[in-house]
């Protein structure tokens, strides 16, 4: 940073040739904006510059989603009257289908380039990891349009075999997701209900309140459901509304039983929400037009609602995984300028036109320097601490976390592949087999994973479950 290349000049002297100066004013000038904006806003979440890294990356998978729902959203319909002048090269269709559900693929093709570049960098565990990590923004940036766009120009069936493979990958984010879900949860009951220990009186109304607002909400789209999704020959739907109902009993009386010593009522709370949006957006996906009301709708509206939810949730992990590190590093940055500020006090002061005792000038000078030696070694402590998160496996697994949401955005983005990508069009979430046995598969994970946890600790005692 520009702020810590000034103090270690300062170590070694205050001279400095023009080109230095002109360097280093250009490096800050290059950086401001971007720097200004991440340290302003980890000012306010009192966050570190690995956790802003972290941060910048879950924002450049959010802004991409975001630009693809607008790309298929809107911007066919604003092209459409210029189809006549604007067209897709011929190898992605022609016309305007590489704006259709191929471009889906594309960025999230894109998006794993970036982010597997990213991981392989990590994996050095050096400095060269820490500089790709908390820098290089503007060639990410760059590769992920290089990439996205030059897929333009290769052919659609290509992408056939992406589909697959996502698929597949996909499913393995899902099995992550959910344990930072269940991980989220623990840690949202256990904060609330030590501040209520603490003498937080407000607390308890917080849990109390967000617990029942939790199982209404669950209550109110289970009723809903018996109407949207039950019908003449739909069976599997009744036994899998029922079946959200029975988990979230289960899940809920075990965690007040006593047998489980680390349950909590508003853990059990946020994982029955999760538990009801997986099986309900697995009815959703129903293909049978009687078993499922929103067939006969616009299937994008539907689209958007279950994609908000989803985002949401993978919003709230991603956060809650890139907020938990230390800061140790920035107390020593702190402790190492406020002795360079020390040192340049005592360079004013001699530079003072008195004369002085040559003993006491001696006596000033040995401080100074030992002053110097200080900061240079807490520099130095400071380098080490922030490349020790790099050294670990902290970094290689968010950015592998990372990479599996790079695939999955294909799978939320068309409903698990869907929608043909050999010709034009706007329903690119249609209702389907396989999203819906996923998506009843992955609420039916998370209530056995989460029970789970809960007995864990009960039948393995010498192990640690923290």
């Amino acid at each position: 940073m520009c702020i810590r290349d000034r103090y270690q000049r300062r170590v070694h002297g205050k001279q400095m040739c023009l080109g230095g100066v002109v360097q280093q004013a250009a490096c800050c000038a290059g950086k401001a904006c971007c720097e200004g904006f991440w340290e302003l806003f980890g000012a306010c979440l009192g966050v570190n510059s690995r956790q802003q890294a972290r941060l910048s990356h879950v924002l450049l998978l959010i802004v991409s989603l975001v630009a693809t729902i607008v790309v298929l959203r809107w911007l066919p319909g604003i092209l459409q009257p210029l189809s006549l002048f604007i067209n897709c090269p011929d190898t992605s269709g022609g016309g305007l289908l590489c704006l259709g559900v191929s471009s889906i693929y594309r960025i999230s093709i894109a998006l794993v380039t970036v982010f597997l570049f990213t991981l392989l960098c990590s994996m050095g565990k050096d400095k060269a990891a820490k500089i790709v990590n908390e820098a290089c923004w503007g060639c990410k940036i760059v590769t992920l349009l290089f990439v996205f766009f030059g897929l333009f120009f290769v052919d659609n069936s290509y992408l056939e075999s992406y589909v697959s493979i996502s698929r597949v990958v996909s499913f393995v984010f899902i099995l992550f997701f959910i344990i930072m879900l269940i991980d989220l949860c623990y840690t949202w009951g256990e904060v609330w209900i030590r501040r209520y220990d603490e003498g937080q009186s407000e607390y308890k109304w917080y849990l109390i309140l967000s617990t029942l607002a939790i199982y209404g909400t669950c209550g109110y789209f289970i009723y809903k459901s018996f109407y949207w999704f039950t019908g003449e020959n739909c069976g599997a739907n009744l036994w899998i509304i029922l079946g959200t109902i029975l988990q979230i009993i289960l899940v809920a009386g075990i965690s007040v039983s006593g047998f489980a010593a680390n349950g909590s009522l508003l853990t059990s709370a946020g994982i029955s929400i999760v538990i009801t949006f997986f099986n309900i957006a697995a009815l959703g996906s129903d293909d049978r037009k009687t078993c499922n009301s929103f067939w006969a709708k616009e299937s994008n509206e539907v689209m958007l609602v279950e994609i908000g939810v989803a985002t949401a949730l993978i919003i709230a992990s991603m956060l809650y995984i890139t907020l938990a590190t230390d800061q140790n590093s920035s107390q020593n940055v702190r402790i190492a300028q406020e002795l360079s500020i020390k040192v340049e006090d005592d360079d004013e002061y001699e530079d003072e036109e008195y004369q002085d005792e040559s003993g006491e000038k001696k006596k000033r000078r040995r401080k100074k320097e030992k002053t110097r030696e200080e900061q240079e070694a807490l520099l130095k402590k400071a380098e080490e601490d922030e490349l020790t998160e790099y050294k670990g496996t902290t970094f290689i697994m968010f950015h592998l976390i990372m990479l599996l949401s790079a695939f999955y955005v294909s799978m939320l983005l068309t409903n698990w592949g869907s929608s043909s990508i050999r010709f034009f069009t706007t329903s690119y979430y249609v209702p389907n087999a396989t999203a819906y046995w996923i998506k009843f598969a992955s609420g039916s994970i998370t209530s056995l994973l989460y029970i789970w946890t809960m007995f864990a600790p009960i039948l393995f005692p010498d192990r640690q479950f923290q």
